[in-house]
């Protein structure tokens, strides 16, 4: 799955996000974890490549803080939906 860009996990019932992500997807540009139940986007930083990230209704638990700390280091990132 090296491979794969495009990750679509919407309304999947998530509350936590795998730590090990970029090792199966380290190409990952689109991801879409909209209306799940996650806490915060620890695990995403890794994905270095990841340039639009949708996660709307995501009823993220720790709030901006946990948002911030997640995307921090996305240097590629061009869009972020957060509704």
């Amino acid at each position: 799955m090296k491979e794969l860009i495009y990750l679509e996990v919407a309304a999947c019932s998530l509350s936590t996000w795998p730590s090990d992500v970029r090792a199966f997807a380290p190409n990952l540009e689109i991801l879409n974890v909209n209306y799940n139940f996650l806490q915060n986007l620890d695990g995403i930083q890794d994905l270095v490549r990841l340039r639009k990230l949708s996660c709307v209704g995501a009823k993220l638990g720790e709030g901006s803080r946990g948002v911030m700390r997640g995307l921090k280091g996305l240097s590629s990132l061009e869009e972020v939906d957060l509704r």
